[in-house]
């Protein structure tokens, strides 16, 4: 879960309890971004720059590379990125 859905859905929501009632009936594990993951994000800036990709694009692809998994997302100029990770584009 990305700070962006969060950010999204208090944007259209009535109250932040909504947005979190909303998150949590989702199932989504919130992870803290370690060390690890902040250096992968950075490094993410150097190797995506032509994709101008924001700081919570770049944390979605590095906790996918984290934990082997697929990236989901609405933005169809990723599926174009190669980074050894299967993106899924929603539209």
């Amino acid at each position: 879960m990305s700070p962006k859905v969060a950010s999204k859905l208090t944007e259209r929501c009535s109250s932040p309890e909504t947005t979190r009632e909303i998150i949590d009936s989702l199932g989504f594990e919130i992870i803290s971004c370690d060390r690890w993951l902040a250096y992968r994000i950075g490094e993410l800036q150097v190797t995506t720059k032509a994709y101008c990709l924001s700081l919570g694009d770049r944390a979605c692809l590095a906790t996918a590379l984290h934990y082997n998994t697929q990236a989901v997302t609405a933005d169809r100029h990723w599926k174009d990125l190669k980074l050894g990770i299967r993106i899924h584009v929603i539209r």
